[in-house]
């Protein structure tokens, strides 16, 4: 009797999904989002060496090269002031990719003390510091 009520069971069950047609689909989740890291949130002085990396393998490029470069590992170097997007395309699959944007500040600023003013540049690379007399 209990293989009789479950034939039943198994057979109304395959019954059931035969009316109701081909309407089941299964759809695969989104992949997770594709993002860069270690993007400074500051602007970064002339000389400055940052590594960013994706959420999966990428191609990098920079908008502005002559302000930061960018290499094929993600490392940018800041080369001049100004202002340059740099943005990581999947390899897996191009229409995904993202873009930080970095901004390079000359590494310089005036200082006065006791009525005299000068402008203080730096320049990392070279380890140097220079002093230049500004007017008053």
């Amino acid at each position: 009797m209990q293989k009789l009520f479950r034939s039943l069971i198994a057979v109304g069950g395959l019954a059931g999904l035969v009316a109701c047609g081909d309407d089941v689909s299964v759809t695969e989740p989104p992949p997770p989002a594709f993002a860069i890291s270690g993007a400074p949130v500051t602007a970064v002085q002339v000389g400055a060496k940052i590594q960013l990396s994706a959420t999966e393998a990428a191609t990098w490029a920079s908008s502005a090269a002559n302000v930061a470069s960018v290499d094929g590992n993600g490392l940018v170097t800041a080369v001049a002031a100004g202002t340059a997007s740099i943005t990581a395309t999947s390899t897996v699959d191009v229409s995904r990719h993202a873009s930080v944007t970095i901004t390079v500040s000359e590494g310089s600023a005036d200082v006065s003390a006791f009525g005299v003013t000068v402008r203080v540049t730096v320049d990392c690379p070279a380890g140097m510091m220079t002093l230049v007399p500004r007017a008053a």
